[in-house]
């Protein structure tokens, strides 16, 4: 199990460089161990929350920022860590200093599109279990409800309801992004707008004004028009597995639970070891199987392309298999509305890179042109101005991007894509 803070690390690095993060200091062990050099990645900034914060997650993306949905787009690209069966998340918060210090986040009212780090999901007990415990003793605070009615829905994976209005009162439950959340009081508390909700038929509690967002139903309509998906994480286990990951998704999708684990065996490899001769690095092919090591970093690995990808899925749901690597993006939206959801690989910014970002490796099957900024997700669906998907490393469940720029990305890759039809 890896530590909070080197698991926070490890996704910083991966957010700034994708899934083909090469580990710089196990390059200079031995010839053999080298990986190439490290594309320049940008430092993150991380923002201090307290407990309950939304995780702001940011899109990295100018286009989804210029408008009067961009409050929006910030909370919706606004991530915690989902909270599924005995799991919650934490959060490290830390400033240009490398970040010496760790706080759990609850009740966060941050808006603004700031970068965060996202720590290792920790162990808990169950909601239900946690419900049941002796509450501790609340702090006494003083505050005025009045009447007040609208609708508000969660807009984190998950926060927090409790019996008062502040962070200090108990919780009453835990309830998930897009939970419906009906309000008939409110009271200010610190300067934080605070709602007297009802959760569901059974339960009351005080929200947070800054984790949750008025109930719009057409977002409501448009969000049933997603192909649904359970967002699966490929950390801590599998730090380059992001194609193994993306996989599992599509095959949940199609009624096989296959562990991801199971896949990053089972799918091909190219054994060529890494070598750099005269300036050149000498390594495997994506094209032919995964390259390197999918673990660790302390290893030279990359990644695998479409080709070894379905040719796994093949194995499983046969001719059902579609590759429709090289052909327009218009394929991927004809699956789409078929219900289908598609495996596809893109930068890991999700946009164009240009020529400083990418190298030539020579392979035993010729040279092939790569970037460590790759990343494979499965994407859920389209509107006029973004492309929806399951992001496997931030753990995001139909996160979105601006639809120019996602295919730009995607096209670099070659259009690498793959889906499934009908029996």
């Amino acid at each position: 199990m890896f530590s909070s803070k080197v698991t926070v690390a490890v996704i910083l690095l991966l957010l700034s460089t994708g899934c083909g993060y090469v580990n710089e200091e196990a390059q200079s062990k031995t010839q053999d161990e080298q990986s190439g050099s490290v594309v320049d990645y940008k430092s993150e900034e991380a923002i201090e929350v307290e407990e309950d914060s939304v995780e702001l997650l940011s899109e990295n993306n100018e286009e989804q920022s210029n408008s009067e949905e961009a409050e929006m787009e910030q909370v919706d690209s606004a991530q915690e860590e989902e909270v599924e069966s005995s799991q919650l998340t934490t959060v490290e918060s830390t400033e240009e200093d490398a970040g010496q210090k760790e706080e759990q986040a609850e009740d966060s009212g941050q808006t603004e599109e700031q970068k965060v780090t996202v720590n290792e999901k920790e162990e808990q007990e169950p909601v239900g279990e946690q419900d049941e415990q002796e509450p501790e003793e609340e702090k006494e605070i003083t505050y005025e409800a009045e009447p007040f009615e609208n609708k508000y829905e969660m807009a984190a994976s998950a926060g927090n309801i409790r019996t008062g209005p502040d962070v200090s009162f108990n919780r009453v439950t835990s309830v998930h992004r897009y939970t419906e959340l009906d309000a008939f009081e409110k009271a200010t508390v610190g300067g934080t707008d605070w709602y007297h909700v009802e959760v569901g038929n059974e339960k009351t509690g005080w929200v947070s004004s800054t984790i949750v967002t008025e109930y719009d139903p057409e977002l409501a309509e448009l969000r049933s028009n997603l192909i649904d998906i359970p967002v699966i994480a490929q950390m801590p286990e599998l730090p380059r597995g992001c194609e193994v990951t993306s996989l599992a998704m599509l095959l949940l999708h199609a009624g096989i639970s296959v562990d991801k684990m199971t896949l990053a065996d089972q799918v091909r490899k190219d054994p060529t070891k890494y070598q750099r001769i005269d300036g050149q690095v000498h390594f495997g092919n994506p094209n032919d199987g995964f390259v390197g090591n999918m673990y660790t970093f302390d290893k030279p690995g990359l990644g695998v392309y479409h080709r070894p990808i379905a040719d796994l899925a093949r194995e499983y749901l046969g001719d059902q298999v579609v590759d429709l690597t090289g052909q327009g993006f218009e394929s991927v939206y004809e699956q789409l509305d078929n219900g289908k959801p598609v495996w596809v690989i893109n930068t890991s910014e999700f946009r164009f890179l240009n020529d400083s970002y990418w190298t030539t490796w020579q392979t035993p099957t010729g040279p092939v042109k790569i970037t460590y900024k790759m990343h494979a997700v499965v994407v859920t669906g389209y509107d006029e101005d973004y492309i929806y998907f399951n992001d496997p490393l931030t753990v995001q469940k139909n996160r979105k991007v601006a639809k120019a720029s996602f295919i730009a990305g995607w096209e670099q890759f070659g259009s690498q894509a793959i889906s499934y039809g009908p029996q």
